[in-house]
């Protein structure tokens, strides 16, 4: 009963949330990435989206041609898998559905066929067709820490010289754009097409019965007055950190502040606080370095990861059967739980008895203009044309084609019907889910990680727990600087 009226609820809030979902949404004029911009809206939304924007595709019968995408298949792990390609048929599901029914708008509009190949891992797929210089696919899936390496290496062509591709329209981002751009070239892009990099956005989930039971109220109050910070989120985690078995606080059967289900989630903590490893303006990469500013972002997340009555992962009980994240969240045993979307799919609302709510991660202080969350590196998606393409022209149609009907379909089906009615909670739910989804940050050095830099970061800070920042970056010597290098003089001659 409680979900069925929260769908109700939802299916009229939704309605009311959709100018908001418009005006977040990527075009022509979107912010940059630089630290303190002083805007209102989120990375990516954009003023100058022009309003019932249409499309520039001219009238084109294919022939029933195939638009052939090589994708992932994350086996056991399904949150991996591209879900947003191809269908059999309708499933019943809103975004299978969804997914077929846009398949078969575009056959009947332009005569192509949507198919798909998926397989573990499309970056060593790709790979032996590139060695065989063979034609097989029209677009290629890759997980955003490895696409670089295939640009570099002259496998990739450059989306800003493909005809039909209409940077204009909405569906695509002009933020993303210039983040993942090197040396004035696109070699990967994510746009409304793909979906399987919102499911594996980032998010921060909070138990908001136990915040209320403990006089916090609504924490989204923190969030519309520009309260929500590392020092207030700081003081919640600490709320609930406490002795459960008697054998002393941050034991495996304690209560935590903070679950989270790996150690990538302290650099999550640390781009929401404004933390970043390079800049980019679309034409030069600069690395931030070891700086006073960086290192105080480090120092003030660490206050909570690095106690171990705040914050806890599975890693810290090897062996121990604590459990996932999902498991202590949903035992009441942690008031934040740093996950993604695709938590849903994996039964977290048939699981979950409690009221529930969404956060972004924390702002640095008060002065920080916007909020930012971090790009699931490892495990999301960004696309490719690759070079042994024979019609890039046709490949570029396919893509500009799908992407744009995707705007209308796919990705409405999933963001708007499922994510913000389906798994959300009501309207104030879905307007957080909103924010979240749209303010991701696309650092193309974490991507690249030259000299292994982001790995400071993602894994071994958070493992020692101490901050060693600076002495683990200036360890690295000229080497980040170098690989940097060697990658724009590898795009430059290209």
């Amino acid at each position: 009963m409680k979900k069925s009226l929260r769908i109700l609820v939802l299916a009229l809030a939704v309605l009311m949330l959709l100018p908001l979902v418009a005006a977040c949404k990527g075009g022509k004029g979107g912010g940059d990435a630089t630290n303190g911009d002083v805007v209102t809206t989120v990375p990516g939304a954009d003023e100058g989206v022009i309003p019932g924007y249409t499309t520039k595709l001219p009238s084109k019968d294919f022939g029933g041609d195939d638009f052939y995408v090589l994708g992932r298949d994350g086996g056991t792990y399904t949150q991996f898998t591209n879900f947003e390609i191809w269908r059999e048929n309708m499933d019943g599901s809103v975004v299978g559905d969804a997914v077929y029914l846009r398949n078969e708008s575009l056959k009947k509009k332009y005569n192509f066929v949507v198919s798909q190949e998926l397989v573990s891992n499309t970056y060593n797929e790709a790979q032996t067709l590139y060695d065989a210089q063979d034609d097989v696919y029209d677009l290629v899936i890759y997980k955003p820490n490895n696409v670089f390496s295939h640009a570099a290496s002259g496998y990739l062509l450059d989306l800003y010289e493909i005809e039909y591709l209409d940077f204009d329209h909405p569906t695509w981002s002009s933020y993303v754009n210039t983040e993942l751009t090197v040396g004035g070239r696109l070699y990967c892009s994510a746009n409304e097409f793909l979906l399987q990099d919102k499911a594996r956005t980032y998010i921060m989930h909070y138990n908001r019965e136990l915040a209320r039971e403990n006089g916090l109220g609504y924490l989204e109050d923190h969030v519309d007055n520009n309260t929500w910070t590392l020092e207030e989120f700081e003081k919640c985690c600490r709320l609930f950190s406490f002795d459960v078995d008697g054998g002393g606080a941050g034991g495996q059967g304690d209560s935590f502040g903070i679950a989270a289900e790996s150690h990538s989630s302290f650099a999550t903590l640390l781009y929401g606080a404004g933390f970043t490893l390079g800049t980019n303006d679309g034409e030069t990469i600069t690395l931030t370095g070891a700086t006073t500013a960086m290192d105080n972002v480090v120092t003030e997340v660490g206050k909570i990861w690095f106690d171990k009555t705040l914050a806890t992962v599975p890693a810290d009980f090897p062996g121990a059967g604590s459990g996932s994240s999902m498991e202590i969240y949903l035992e009441r045993r942690a008031l934040f739980m740093i996950g993604f979307p695709s938590d849903f799919d994996r039964g977290l609302n048939e699981k979950c008895t409690f009221e529930f709510g969404f956060v972004p991660f924390p702002k640095y202080n008060t002065d920080q203009e916007r909020y930012y969350n971090m790009m699931n590196y490892q495990n999301a998606s960004v696309f490719a044309i690759p070079y042994t393409v024979a019609d890039v022209a046709a490949a570029g149609f396919y893509l500009e084609a799908i992407s744009e009907e995707s705007a209308d379909t796919t990705y409405p089906a999933y963001v708007d019907s499922k994510c913000k009615i389906q798994d959300s909670y009501d309207e104030l739910t879905a307007k957080m889910l909103d924010l979240s989804l749209q303010c991701t940050s696309y650092d193309v050095v974490a991507c690249i990680n030259p000299g292994g830099i982001f790995s400071i970061i993602s894994d071994q800070i958070p493992s020692f727990r101490t901050n060693i920042f600076v002495r683990l970056y200036n360890s690295k010597g000229e080497k980040p600087q170098e690989d940097l290098d060697e990658y724009i003089q590898a795009f430059q001659e290209q």
